[in-house]
């Protein structure tokens, strides 16, 4: 009897659970598929970022600032270019981005060589803007980037105030570049109201390598040096090790340009005195922003912009500088 019970019992169970199940089946599954997101209607506009000397760190943040400017307004974005110092490269990486239907180009205005490809591609339609280094020689749209010759002024105005506005100082950067000599004309321009001397200005190549060899001729040439300013994203780092070898550490103030992970570290550890920090993420989310705004806003200033000619961009956007401190340089690195 109590095997028969339980044998019932069982069986109540088994119908109720297929009764339980089938009614479950009958209702609509309202939960049961993920939910799906909405595709952004601007989610086939592309928007380009082309440089070069890419595997240099300090081009994380462009390739940072490209990615979240994407996300945040629902449009496909590439970063590309060249690993070294082609400028060749970067005008058929422009070249191609118009080829593949971009809806505007983001371009690191090296030189004037890129002139051609940028204005071929704003005549094919498609609106270019130069940020970090600007090529105002062209028909660039607007730059997006440090005002260099601010920045210059700002690392001169603290170089003098550290100095006590005397004292022999040598620069360091790629002299070729339009972006390094505006650099370079700010800290002349700070320093013009001081009794500080430019000795001499040396070529920082183009690595931490080549900025390491210029520093040491100059730290040879000149025993009695005050200063060793870098002014671009390697020449720092080749100030340390030549401080380093040379045994100046903290006899000769250094500073470098932008944050680099090693080159922060310097800071920390005393070596370089400080750095000059770029907002540089900032350069292409926004230039970015200006050409999404071309292409889809409706803000104008007259009853009809392309009628009247009108281009309602800023011509320049200036994303400023911050110098960065033994105190402060663990909070920049990455």
């Amino acid at each position: 009897m109590k095997k028969a019970g339980k044998l019932i019992i069982l069986g109540l169970l088994a119908i109720a659970l297929f009764a339980f199940f089938a009614c479950k089946a009958e209702k609509p599954a309202e939960t049961a598929a993920a939910p799906v997101e909405a595709k952004s209607k601007y989610a086939d506009q592309l928007y380009v970022e082309v440089s070069a000397l890419n595997s240099l760190e300090y081009f994380y943040d462009h390739k940072e600032g490209m990615r979240l400017v994407g996300e945040d307004l629902g449009v496909k974005t590439e970063y590309t270019g060249p690993a070294d110092y082609d400028m060749n490269a970067v005008s058929a990486a422009i070249e191609q981005a118009v080829a593949k239907g971009a809806a505007g180009i983001v371009v690191v205005g090296w030189e004037e060589s890129l002139n051609g490809a940028v204005n071929s591609a704003i005549e094919k339609g498609v609106p270019v803007i130069t940020v970090d280094a600007d090529i105002p020689t062209s028909n660039r749209l607007a730059f997006v980037g440090t005002s260099n010759f601010n920045a210059g002024v700002e690392l001169g105005n603290w170089v003098a105030e550290k100095l006590g506005g005397t004292g022999k100082v040598a620069m360091l950067g790629m002299p070729t570049l339009s972006n390094i000599r505006d650099r370079m004309d700010g800290v002349k321009s700070a320093f013009a109201k001081t009794k500080i001397q430019i000795v001499q200005i040396g070529d920082s190549k183009t690595d931490a390598v080549g900025s390491a060899q210029t520093a040491a001729e100059i730290l040879l040439k000149y025993p009695d040096l005050n200063a060793l300013m870098g002014i671009d994203s390697h020449s720092g780092l080749g100030i340390g090790t030549a401080l380093r070898e040379a045994n100046k550490v903290g006899k000769v103030l250094a500073t470098g340009f932008d944050r680099d992970n090693s080159l922060l570290e310097l800071v920390e550890e005393g070596v370089v005195t400080a750095t000059v920090v770029q907002r540089t993420a900032l350069m292409p989310y926004y230039a970015t922003l200006i050409l999404w705004q071309l292409h889809n806003s409706k803000v104008s200033l007259t009853k009809d912009d392309k009628a009247s000619n009108v281009l309602n961009i800023p011509g320049f956007v200036d994303t400023g500088v911050m110098i960065v401190t033994k105190d402060t340089a663990r909070s920049f690195i990455r």
